[in-house]
């Protein structure tokens, strides 16, 4: 159940009738809107987990309006071409060998590619992108 922000507990910016509105707009958008309400619901929330594990976002107490859009796109862009994967370290890719050098990475990378728009929205809030999209990669040669 989506619980809308300033609520206490929320797990969403936006509530289902302007999501609906904003993916009207969207390419993709009808897609997510063919989805029940229930389902619908859950992708606004993954998306709003998604924005929440970025590193550095914090949020004020009144976000500007381009939040909603960003979270009904990452949830659009998730019903369309699934992306996500587990948050944290458990269930990612934590390191790779190929011959002597392997690669570790210190902190999960979040595959989804942001577009500029969401990412300039997310940045008012904190939120680091890095042009490669990893936080942090140690070589080290075996």
């Amino acid at each position: 159940m989506l619980v809308i922000y300033p609520n206490a507990g929320y797990n969403s910016f936006v509530d289902l009738p302007q999501a609906d509105d904003i993916a009207e707009t969207l390419l993709g958008g009808e897609k997510y809107l063919s989805l029940d309400v229930d389902e619908r619901s859950r992708y606004l929330i993954a998306a709003f987990n998604y924005i929440s594990a970025l590193d550095g976002i914090e949020f004020p107490e009144a976000p500007e309006e381009c939040i909603n859009s960003a979270q009904v796109k990452i949830a659009v862009s998730e019903v369309n071409a699934p992306t996500f994967t587990s948050f944290g370290t458990s269930g990612g890719i934590k390191s790779a060998k190929v011959g002597p050098v392997s690669v570790t990475y210190t902190e999960e990378t979040k595959p989804m590619d942001l577009s500029n728009d969401i990412k300039h929205c997310l940045s008012k809030y904190g939120a680091e992108f890095s042009s490669d999209g990893f936080t942090s990669v140690d070589f080290i040669r075996a």
